[in-house]
């Protein structure tokens, strides 16, 4: 059965508010749970419980909650990015790469995963997110022009709204403020 537009356009915004939410519950949730976990790892912890309910018990549901959002935030990303996969192979390489740099550099163990982890996560989102923004944004400078030479997709001789005095929608800059690259 096929669905007309209008219905499609009204789950794609329901869907991106969705994905906002469960980024922001991400961010908040993984958080909550890096400093709550370096906290428990303090020889010296004030805090041991709260209330009757020991701490490692809350940062497991916090940790939990971060990962029943992260897999509303999985299946929000592929509903939008359907038809564009290229960006939720960009989710996967940052996530992947900031999950490098917390074991290699930061050299936080593998084992407390359920600790530092969504925190990593929610990092390597973050970048995505904002190297896509960057991407899409009026403005679009090197970074839009690099991945546009790298896909390709550059026109030869310049093009018309790839110079760089000139906006996506054709507007001219003016020259006189300075540089448009960033």
């Amino acid at each position: 059965m096929d669905r007309d537009p209008p219905d499609d356009r009204r789950m794609a915004r329901r869907m991106a508010v969705a994905l906002r939410i469960c980024f922001t519950m991400m961010l908040a949730l993984g958080i909550t749970d890096f400093f709550g976990g370096l906290a428990l790892r303090h020889p010296e912890a004030p805090i041991r419980q709260i209330g009757r309910m020991p701490l490692w018990k809350l940062l497991l549901i916090l940790f939990v909650g971060w990962f029943v959002t992260s897999l509303g935030f999985i299946g929000a990303t592929l509903y939008l990015y359907k038809f564009r996969p290229f960006w939720t192979l960009v989710h996967i390489a940052a996530v992947l790469f900031m999950l490098a740099y917390f074991t290699h550099y930061l050299h936080f163990e593998p084992f407390d995963f359920h600790i530092w982890g969504p925190m990593a996560v929610d990092l390597g989102l973050a970048v995505s997110i904002g190297i896509k923004s960057t991407y899409f944004s009026a403005d679009r400078g090197l970074l839009r022009r690099f991945w546009d030479h790298v896909h390709g997709s550059e026109t030869e001789g310049g093009g018309d709204n790839l110079e760089m005095d000139h906006y996506p929608d054709g507007r001219r800059s003016d020259s006189r403020r300075g540089s448009d690259l960033v």
